[in-house]
């Protein structure tokens, strides 16, 4: 499970690198470069809630109690705006 938990710190600290050149990117007026950022991000998120499903998976494989899978599946939100927790996962989400 450590392994997946690294993933998806690594997936989500590339969410906040793509997001952060979300202005520039707009800022330029280039419909073809805004819409393949779009897709960037669309592709980051759609793998990072992909990998939190699979870490969901190995919490309850792991004998995890549904109540606290489903504790941590709510605190971690992964949007395509900005991880509830920035670039990485507070170790009491680990848990």
């Amino acid at each position: 499970m450590e392994k997946l938990i690294g993933k998806l710190e690594a997936k989500l600290q590339l969410l906040e690198l793509t997001q952060e050149k979300t202005e520039s990117i707009v800022s330029t007026g280039i419909t073809e470069n805004i819409r393949r950022h779009k897709e960037a991000l669309q592709s980051i998120v759609i793998s990072a809630k992909e990998i939190k499903r699979e870490v969901e998976q190995a919490k309850l494989e792991d004998g995890e109690a549904l109540d606290k899978v489903k504790e941590w599946g709510k605190r971690l939100r992964i949007e395509n705006r900005r991880c509830k927790y920035g670039n990485h996962i507070p170790q009491e989400c680990v848990k």
